[in-house]
């Protein structure tokens, strides 16, 4: 789909009506032939009126023996007919395929500016918001495809075709009444959907919020059943369903209001028109068999014309909330302003593509989220190569500086050096990978979860990665292997299944800068024994940063940094931190004392 975009103009670029009209550029002569289409489909409609009229008069005039001349009008009536639903669906297949490259071009770019955004911005706009917002733009693409090329614009030909065939064979006076009735009718809709715009919004807010809760109490489902919380749910639900029903009811108000009035406007320029046809043959000596050609021919045309017109308000209300959808996203996907700091990381040389490890540095950094300082001016250096940890008591900072390090989170100030030169966030996640404690898994097989992120994954190197990180057992127990469905968010799954394919996945995409968090909180000793063998032998050649209460593991660690309160409190080796007998010693002494070891003053047996 990048052709797709780059053929948008530069302004709309990245922007839904950019994705659109791109998809449009590409496939410039299906479009044309389609407008073409449409032309010839209005052309042929606006002649029924005047054949029908044409038969209607060779009966009148009571021809006798002429009866082919007739039966030819009836056949070219029935004819042209049947031409314009045939045009019409042709040009709607035809069209499909814009629509549905619109479509996915739409998604697809929707996709990629939500997985470039901050976790902040997660933080902030709950899943079910976004999908809804991308399906709702999605599906406001063919409203404005449907409605703008195959409604209103065909409606304004057949307005401009009926005006001038009216013209020619009756008076402009009916021609200026038309336009001036189809004018006042158009100035009504406009005032109307002005109005359903801003209750529209309103309605959609409150549709994204019963959405948010429902998803929001079904991922937690576990807790609701556990605390007998069904009855909160639905309460919490019911009071969003009554604010839905408020603004749902203002917006059916208003629009049932418009559409009487608008009804009201319709019947009364059928009532100007004929009755200035009526007018026109007072006193011209036209008999009553041409009057009645004459009124015949006006209400064919206005019921041309003003059929459509009586569901323009709605047409151009779906119309206009297709845009405010696709703002709507927009406004979603739309990069924010970055902040000073961010700017100037930015404006940093980049840092090279490093294909082997090379010492990371971070200096002065500090991570603010919400007006509470997470991480206070820290400043480490670490090596190309090795096995470190990063301790502390829980919320110490150690999970924000892991985030930091590996640019998955954004510095509030401070910056991070690779060899020496300034890196960007962008850099870092090249360059490092940070594996969470908390395994993100996709509803698809155990062989799609584990060789995420590696799409040259070999069969052996898919093993070796299962046997290391200690899957081999859960395999053989799956009767369908590694084709084995996970579930929604790994629910098939027991908690230390999903660390272990997180730990395989990690493998099968090693970085010079591996950082792993928490990943063995929820396996039995003798698997986290294994897997950190297996991490060990990771550092050999690349820097392997560990995150962890267990201290056990990392007491062989090279380096080893404990947090307090967001600040790097101390340093060292486990020999030297137990000798200071500071913070590192008082968690190290609680944790033998919790595994039932007795404390030691140096390094673990």
């Amino acid at each position: 789909m990048s052709d797709t975009f780059a053929a948008s103009p530069a302004r709309l670029r990245g922007t839904a009506l950019g994705a659109i009209f791109a998809s449009v550029a590409l496939r410039r002569g299906i479009a044309v032939a389609c407008t073409a289409l449409l032309v010839l489909e209005k052309l042929v409609a606006v002649l029924l009126p005047l054949i029908f009229v044409k038969l209607l008069a060779q009966g009148t005039q009571g021809a006798q023996g002429e009866l082919a001349p007739s039966m030819l009008l009836l056949a070219l009536f029935c004819a042209a007919g049947v031409a314009v639903v045939c045009l019409s669906e042709y040009r709607e297949v035809r069209f499909l395929s814009i629509l549905q490259n619109a479509q996915k071009a739409l998604v697809q770019q929707a996709l990629a500016a939500f997985h470039r955004k901050p976790q902040a911005f997660f933080a902030a706009h709950a899943s079910p918001e976004l999908t809804r917002a991308v399906n709702r733009a999605a599906w406001s693409v063919d409203a404005i495809f449907s409605i703008g090329f195959f409604n209103i614009l065909p409606t304004v030909l057949q307005v401009l075709f009926a005006c001038g065939v009216l013209w020619v064979h009756l008076s402009a006076l009916h021609a200026a009444l038309l336009l001036l009735m189809v004018g006042l009718l158009v100035s009504m809709t406009y005032r109307s959907v002005n109005t359903q715009q801003a209750l529209y919004r309103e309605r959609i807010r409150e549709d994204n919020r019963i959405n948010a809760v429902l998803a929001d109490s079904l991922v937690n489902a576990e807790t609701v059943r556990a605390f007998g919380g069904i009855g909160f749910e639905l309460e919490r639900l019911s009071a969003r369903q009554a604010r839905l029903d408020v603004a749902w009811r203002r917006q059916q108000t208003q629009l049932s209001a418009g559409k009487c009035a608008q009804a009201s406007l319709i019947q009364l320029s059928q009532f100007v028109l004929l009755g200035a046809t009526v007018l026109a043959s007072t006193g011209t000596g036209i008999g009553t068999a041409e009057l009645g050609v004459g009124l015949v021919m006006v209400s064919m045309y206005v019921a041309q014309v003003f059929g459509p017109l009586e569901s323009v308000g709605l047409l151009y209300s779906s119309f206009t909330h297709a845009f405010i959808d696709l703002r709507e996203l927009d406004a979603l996907t739309r990069d924010a302003p970055p902040a000073p700091e961010a700017k100037a990381a930015a404006d940093a040389p980049e840092a090279p593509e490093a294909p082997a490890p090379a010492p990371l540095q971070a200096q002065c950094v500090s991570v603010a989220v919400d007006g509470k300082t997470l991480l206070d001016a820290v400043s480490l250096r670490l090596p190309a190569r090795g096995k470190i940890a990063l301790v502390g008591p829980t919320g110490s900072g150690k999970t924000t500086l892991a985030r930091a390090l590996t640019g998955m989170g954004p510095l509030s100030a401070g910056r991070l050096l690779l060899n020496d030169v300034p890196a960007t966030p962008e850099t870092m996640l090249r360059h490092a990978l940070y594996v969470s404690q908390t395994t993100g898994l996709f509803d698809d097989t155990l062989e799609y979860n584990i060789g995420y992120g590696n799409r040259e994954v070999q069969a052996a190197q898919l093993g070796a990665a299962v046997e290391r990180a200690q899957l081999a057992s859960m395999l053989k127990e799956r009767e369908a292997g590694l084709a084995s469905p996970c579930g929604e968010l790994g629910a098939r799954l027991s908690g230390g299944e999903r660390q272990r394919i997180a730990v395989a996945r990690a493998l099968l995409n090693a970085r010079p800068v591996m950082v792993f968090d928490e990943i063995t909180a929820q396996l039995d000793a003798v698997t986290e024994t294994a897997i950190f063998a297996a991490l060990d032998r990771l550092a050999q050649d690349a820097l392997v940063v560990h995150v962890t209460h267990h201290l056990e593991m990392v007491a062989d660690a090279e380096r080893i940094f404990c947090f307090a309160g967001g600040r790097l409190a101390e340093q060292g080796t486990h020999d030297e931190l137990m000798r200071n007998r500071g913070g590192y010693a008082a968690l190290w002494d609680a944790r033998m004392q919790a595994l039932g070891v007795r404390p030691l003053l140096g390094k673990a047996a």
